[in-house]
């Protein structure tokens, strides 16, 4: 398994700014705007108190609105800021124009809120939005009391992997998968997958796809973390063991749940149809960011 490295914030969100780098968005190609009233009002609170809380270092109010997670803390940073920042941190927290990118989904099936903004324990969505200069992707959770911020893939970007470790055979399956690289793929799947159906079709020759597959900060699944494949058949976590677990990977706004065996010493990747699931909201035009540097993010 990937190792985090722990290391101090020494300036307000700069290694968080690395570690949120995941995509920027080029002429709108993301347009899809769900509104859903009290329900994306309540999560896009959410969203807003967790980024005044990490970047004026209040660990207390950022525990309360993140979906708790091992080194949590880690984005938190570690700093006082004097009145007038304090000011500035929160105009430019009021400002962030927060879209989601994806319909709230309750074990990988779409939900809509009930009255009053209430959704299922464990419902899921994904927003987008610009902080500094940098576009984010941020995924939420509806825990039994509020929405929280699923920070663990944003502490993937800090992990230290092994070219043994499941995260790393996730990636390159899914990299495989995107070029059609057939001889590749029979590596690392399961011996004996059927590859026909989920190869059909030009491989994309924008670099971004690519890209996007060998950065997915990739996390392992809780049990029962679930995503909709094309038919409407559902993917979903269960019984992690030694030599079978389940990961989810965040690539751009899509959650994408993998399940692995372990075959012969190595990870493999079961395949499924996850080129229709990432071609649903993308665009060919959404590019990797690249990694910004503290005078891009007014720090």
């Amino acid at each position: 398994m990937c190792k985090t490295t722990l290391r101090s914030l020494n300036f307000a969100g700069f290694y968080l700014m690395i570690g949120l780098a995941l995509v920027i968005l080029g002429g709108g190609c993301i347009s899809t705007n769900y509104r859903t009233g009290r329900a994306n009002t309540e999560a896009t609170d959410s969203i807003r108190e967790c980024m005044t809380a990490m970047y004026s270092g209040d660990i207390a109010g950022y525990n309360k609105v993140i979906l708790p997670c091992a080194a949590s803390d880690l984005l938190v940073a570690v700093v006082t800021l004097t009145p007038a920042e304090l000011t500035a941190l929160s105009e430019d927290v009021s400002v962030m124009d927060l879209m989601q990118t994806d319909p709230y989904r309750f074990q990988g099936r779409k939900v809509k809120p009930g009255r009053r903004g209430v959704c299922p324990v464990g419902t899921k969505a994904t927003f987008m939005t610009q902080f500094r200069g940098v576009n984010l992707v941020v995924p939420v959770v509806y825990a039994s009391d509020a929405w929280k911020v699923d920070v663990r893939y944003w502490i993937a970007m800090f992990q230290e992997c092994k070219e043994s470790d499941p995260e790393v055979a996730v990636r390159k399956f899914l990299y495989f998968l995107i070029g059609r690289k057939v001889s590749e793929l029979v590596d690392v799947t399961p011996s004996g997958s059927d590859l026909t159906e989920f190869l059909k079709g030009d491989s994309p020759f924008e670099d971004q796809y690519y890209a996007l597959a060998i950065e997915m900060p990739v996390v392992e699944a809780i049990e029962g973390e679930s995503m909709a494949l094309p038919r409407g058949k559902i993917l979903k976590a269960h019984g992690s063991s030694p030599k079978h677990k389940w990961f989810v990977g965040m690539y751009g706004p899509h959650q994408l749940v993998f399940e692995l065996r372990k075959e012969g010493g190595s990870w493999k990747t079961i395949p499924q149809d996850y080129l229709s699931v990432i071609g649903i909201g993308m665009h060919p035009s959404t590019t990797f960011v690249e990694r910004p540097d503290r005078r891009r993010m007014g720090l």
